[in-house]
């Protein structure tokens, strides 16, 4: 088990830092140790009992801006009904940006790991629809290289709302919003997806059609993502595989460009 933290402190009082002299410069991973302890003790508890019918979920997926940024992330989570109306839900997303911006006529490149366990409530609104409110804190640093501060403490609270309905028995709309309060960054999502085709000696596989946009506005940047997807099922192991492949449109400093846009993501459910 770790024990603690690891932190650096700048070893030379008097040399500058973007934190003070002698301040404590950085974190590590570890310092969201009790939050993942909480994470887990609500997972296992609820997957202790079995009166209750949990839903356990693995999501992780790459995407690319060409030449100007790159995201990833894995996200665990765990679902648990309280009523016929609300379920409890618990999200641990760990996740690492990189990015290009540029200051002064130079190139500043920035990468940003973090984590952040999210725990709230789902509601049913009808038998097709439901809504999320999870909320949470994340432990984040953002390192540039070039003429910014080479360190930023990001860490504050998280609010996410997420909106699903199945609009028709092959047609489905997922809406997506997060706020990070450090950064005061905003991340919109709109995906609608549609099967088309149905394959496999027992149908087993679907494929289909879809569309997605997204907008991230932050203290960093700025970015809208427009995308036709294809979406890949398996329907007896709940797993599914989407590509989107479009335009980006990025903006940070003097960089502005329009961009190929790639992505891709895994779910799985159990």
């Amino acid at each position: 088990m770790v024990a603690g933290p690891i932190l650096v402190v700048d070893k030379n009082p008097g040399a500058t830092s973007p934190n003070g002299p002698g301040r404590v410069r950085s974190w590590r991973l570890t310092d969201s140790w009790p939050l993942l302890q909480l994470f887990f003790l609500f997972t296992n508890l609820w997957a202790a009992s079995p009166a209750l019918a949990q839903t356990f979920e693995t999501l992780g997926g790459f995407s690319v801006d060409v030449g100007n940024s790159t995201f990833s992330f894995v996200q665990l989570g765990a679902e648990t009904p309280i009523s016929e109306s609300f379920a409890v839900e618990a999200q641990l997303v760990t996740s690492f940006l990189t990015f290009k911006s540029e200051e002064q006529g130079k190139t500043i490149k920035a990468e940003a790991p973090g984590v952040a366990p999210l725990i709230g409530l789902k509601y049913q609104l009808t038998d097709a629809s439901t809504i999320s409110v999870l909320g949470g804190y994340q432990i984040k640093e953002t390192h540039s290289f070039g003429e910014r501060p080479a360190f930023r403490n990001d860490n504050g609270a998280v609010l996410k709302l997420e909106f699903y309905s199945q609009l028709t028995a092959t047609t489905e709309l997922l809406m997506l919003y997060r706020y990070a309060f450090a950064e005061q960054s905003h991340f919109g999502l709109m995906s609608l997806t549609r099967e088309v085709l149905r394959f496999g000696s027992r149908e087993q596989f679907a494929l289909g059609l879809g569309f997605e946009a997204a907008t991230s506005i932050s203290t960093d940047f700025s970015q809208e993502q427009a995308a036709p997807l294809l979406h890949l099922s398996h329907r007896p192991t709940n797993a599914s595989l989407q590509l989107r492949i479009g335009v980006s449109h990025f903006a940070s400093g003097g960089r502005d460009h329009m961009v190929p846009h790639i992505g891709l993501t895994f779910r799985a459910s159990f």
